[in-house]
């Protein structure tokens, strides 16, 4: 699931039928993700592969509380500890913005007669 759990509901069913709230700038993401995934379901005579990309870092990477190591690099360029919020069992990988261009770049370069959403 992407974005809030709607208050009404203790958890989100494998079959829930909602959708985001289009009028919400932060619901883009998640209904981009259903529309490809749907697309993708209607289109069984295409391959479809669907590259979605996480963790980011790079120039112009906000430092604000909403991305992990963006706090991470502003604590530490404040001299201050870097503060690791959890009980240690995620894991997290974090990839460059160059390096995701380049990893789309190639994803497309090698699917012949594949839809790269």
């Amino acid at each position: 699931m992407y974005g809030s759990q709607p208050a009404h509901q203790s958890h989100i069913p494998e079959d829930f039928a909602g959708a985001p709230d289009l009028r919400q700038p932060t619901s883009a993401y998640g209904e981009l993700k259903r529309m490809s995934e749907l697309m993708c379901a209607m289109t069984p005579e295409v391959d479809c592969v669907i590259a979605r990309g996480f963790g980011f870092i790079g120039p112009y990477l906000p430092l604000s509380d909403k991305f992990a190591v963006g706090i991470f690099i502003r604590d530490a360029i404040a001299g201050g500890p870097i503060r690791i919020h959890g009980d240690g069992t995620p894991q997290r990988s974090f990839e460059t913005n160059r390096r995701l261009g380049a990893a789309r770049v190639q994803t497309v370069r090698s699917s012949i007669n594949i839809i790269v959403i």
